[in-house]
Parts: structure tokens; C-alpha cells; sequence
């Protein structure tokens, strides 16, 4: 699963109402008002940003596998990243590799690593390193939830960047059972208003109270 294109940005638009129909003959062929210049490759990316921003996991999406090196814990054997980490690939100690289930354990927390637990060493083998690789983001595949979620951000901040230049006329708008008439005044608090929901529900859908970010 992927971010929204502009494809599909275009289509939910269209959805919502800002569209308008031309005909050939019979044959009816509907376009988006909104135009590329304002639904562009970079609308997606200012959605995802906004996201990141608003639910504090940058990346959302860790799409591959990367190392850090962390201090040892100052106290006891637990390791809290304070970043958000999705899914560990490997350890080091000290240059040397661990093994899962014998020199350390994961805990997670919805999908979301908490701490790693380490096997209590002697005195004189007190760790210098530990070397983490492993999916730095809230997630290692865009969800379904989560790509609904920024669609309609993406199009909220279409609406946004359009309404300067719309005209007096009523606007149609359509979001789910509901269906009005919007003037441009209007228009532009239905904008602001999907945005802040979109925004809103990412954060129930992302955060984890268990994971330091």
C-alpha cells in the first residue's frame, strides 16, 4: 500500500463535487476544478508532512531497514529507543551480534517496540555500544486506514490552496450522506474542517502510549 497519488486525489475531488462535465454528442467526459498546478506531485508529500507533524512519528513509513547506535542504559537492563521503531532486524554489543530470545527481548506495544530487554552481564563485560538496526517509523507499509486518512488530507489542502482563486458562485460540496451548497466564504471553513478532522483521526489511529518519540 502506497500514498495517495495525484490520480486519486483527482478522483476523490471529483467525488466531493469539484468537477464539471462537457459533452461530445452523448458521450459525457467529467473533469476536476481544481486543476494539477494546485493538485501536484508535492501535495502528497505536504500531507504526509502534516501528518508526521501531527501525530510525532517522522518517519510514519520506514520503507527499509537502518541502524543507530544508542548509549547503554545509565540503570538496569532496558533499553527505551526514544524513537519510533516498528521492527528489529538485528543487535550489536560492542561490534558483536546478539541473539534474540537469549541476550535480549523485544516488547511491543501495537506494533510499536517499547524497550528491549538485555540479559544482565558481568561487571567487566558492561556494555560501550548497542548498535540497533531495525524499521525507524510508526509503520513498515503505508495502512489502509492511514492512506484513506491522508487522501482526504490531500485534498483538504487542495481546497485550501484553490479557494483564493475561486469565484462568488456556489460550490457543491459532497462528504459522505451529506450534500450542500457552498458559497467561496464557506468553502473555505469546509476545507479547514476536513483538514483538522483528517489530522485528528491520524492521531487516534497512530498514536501509542507505550513508545517514546
Amino acid at each position: 500500500m502506497a500514498w495517495p497519488t495525484q490520480s486519486e486525489i483527482e478522483n476523490a475531488l471529483i467525488g466531493m463535487g469539484f468537477s464539471q462535465s462537457t459533452f461530445v454528442g452523448d458521450v459525457e467526459t467529467v473533469t476536476c476544478t481544481i486543476p494539477q498546478t494546485v493538485n501536484n506531485a508535492m501535495i502528497t508529500a505536504q500531507a504526509v508532512a502534516a501528518l508526521e507533524a501531527a501525530t510525532g512519528f517522522k518517519p510514519l513509513i520506514a520503507d527499509a531497514a537502518s541502524a543507530l547506535k544508542f548509549d547503554p542504559p545509565n540503570f538496569g537492563t532496558r533499553l527505551f529507543p526514544r524513537k519510533a521503531l516498528c521492527d528489529v532486524d538485528a543487535i550489536k554489543m560492542n561490534g558483536e551480534t546478539l541473539v534474540e530470545g537469549t541476550d535480549y527481548w523485544v516488547y511491543s506495544d501495537s506494533d510499536q517496540v517499547a524497550y528491549i530487554e538485555f540479559r544482565r552481564l558481568p561487571a567487566y563485560q558492561i556494555p560501550q555500544c548497542i548498535e540497533i538496526t531495525g524499521y525507524w517509523g510508526r509503520y513498515k507499509a503505508v495502512p489502509d486506514i492511514l492512506k484513506g486518512i491522508a487522501l482526504r488530507l490531500a485534498c483538504a489542502l487542495c481546497v485550501i490552496q484553490f479557494r483564493e482563486g475561486l469565484k462568488a458562485q456556489p460550490v457543491r460540496w459532497n462528504e459522505g450522506d451529506v450534500s450542500e451548497s457552498y458559497g467561496e466564504l464557506m468553502l473555505k471553513g469546509a476545507g479547514e474542517d476536513l483538514r483538522d478532522s483528517a489530522l485528528k483521526e491520524a492521531q487516534g489511529v497512530c498514536f501509542n502510549a507505550g513508545c517514546f518519540f
